[in-house]
Formats: structure tokens, sequence, C-alpha cells
């Protein structure tokens, strides 16, 4: 998919490549601050934070479980908080 984000000159629209991982970093090229000892624009670095719905409903832990059995998978399983603790 593709998100907007913040610029030094506007918004900018980012594709979002599919299996991107929560922490992982883009570089928009050429959106960055300009250069004091050279010519050009550097680079903006956009790191991906992806969240989730802290409980999921009923039919989107089915799609988990759906997304889990698929060949390529690599679904983490839906968080199940420890009832022990604390």
């Amino acid at each position: 998919g593709k998100v907007e984000v913040p610029t030094l000159g506007g918004r900018a629209k980012v594709t979002i490549p599919q299996g991107i991982q929560s922490g992982q970093v883009l570089r928009l090229r050429g959106k960055g601050l300009k250069g004091l000892q050279r010519s050009g624009t550097g680079d903006l670095l956009v790191r991906v934070t992806l969240h989730t719905p802290p409980k999921l409903t009923e039919r989107g832990k089915k799609l988990f479980t759906e997304m889990e059995a698929l060949p390529d998978s690599n679904v983490p399983p839906p968080h199940r908080p420890d009832r022990n603790a604390g």
C-alpha cells in the first residue's frame, strides 16, 4: 500500500513494500536536507512502525489463523497475555 509522510518540502507518498517489518527503514532519495559542503539534497530516512489492534475480533483471529496456514507465511500468532503474570 501507500502512505503519506511529512518531508521538509511537504508531503510525499511512500510505497510500503509487501512483507516489510516494523522497525525497518526506507530511504527517500533527495527528500532530506540540502548539503552544506556539496550541491544537491540528501536522503530522508523513514522508520516503519506497524500497529496492530490490542484486541482482535473473532474474524481477526480467524484471519490470522488462515494466514499462518499459508505455505510462505511468516505471520506471528496473535499475542496472548500470560494470565499468570503479575
